[in-house]
């Protein structure tokens, strides 16, 4: 359920989705144990039939925001290649995709992602100053994204919802948007795929 701040019914907001595909793949991993797998098409189209101010929304377009796996990686290249091609394949609405890039810690030579974060606020805030959403839907727990949050709603007067497992609390982002959009264990396991093109395998 979101935590609405206004019940005003009236016609469908135009709703756009931001998933940030790391962030998710590892908050549903460590929550449920589910380490991809999950058709994102429909796990989108049932954080959309929550309600928000007591209007239904209208999902208009999704942009998926991952770390681009080097092709020296091998198999997990050809696996994150073969997802990220079925998920642009999918009729309907359209999913726009977003790529970052994987850099080495000098220190751990463990890789990280960069500039996931700072794609997802540029295409929020940009997409907000054209008016292309009323509400936005940001799938992630990332609290860097506060302030682009808070951007959007100040000055654009759009509204933010954030959705992630209610695994713990996602504070600054739970500061900044309009409410929270649980994913629970049951709308995952309801969007069960098999196959490779099911899961985003950045994080593996």
């Amino acid at each position: 359920m979101t935590q609405l701040a206004l019940n005003v019914p009236g016609p469908p907001w135009r709703v756009e989705v931001f998933i940030d595909g790391g962030n998710l793949y590892r908050s549903v991993k460590d929550a449920y144990g589910i380490a991809g797998g999950y058709d994102l098409h429909r796990l989108v189209k049932l954080i959309c039939r929550q309600r928000h101010g007591g209007r239904s929304m209208r999902l208009q377009r999704i942009f998926y925001f991952t770390a681009q796996v080097p092709q020296s990686f091998g198999e997990t290249y050809e696996r994150q290649r073969r997802f990220l091609e079925a998920i642009k394949r999918v009729r309907g609405v359209p999913l726009v995709v977003r790529l970052g890039h994987l850099q080495r810690d000098r220190d751990t030579a463990a890789y990280r992602e960069k500039g996931v974060d700072v794609r997802i606020g540029v295409e929020l805030l940009g997409r907000a100053y054209e008016r292309a959403y009323e509400l936005a839907v940001l799938v992630s727990r990332d609290g860097d994204l506060a302030p682009a949050v808070d951007w959007v709603r100040q000055t654009n007067a759009c509204r933010v919802l954030y959705a992630s497992v209610p695994w713990e609390p996602a504070w600054a982002l739970s500061n900044s948007c309009n409410g929270n959009i649980p994913i629970t264990r049951e709308m995952v396991e309801s969007c069960l795929m098999r196959g490779d093109a099911a899961g985003d395998y950045t994080a593996r």
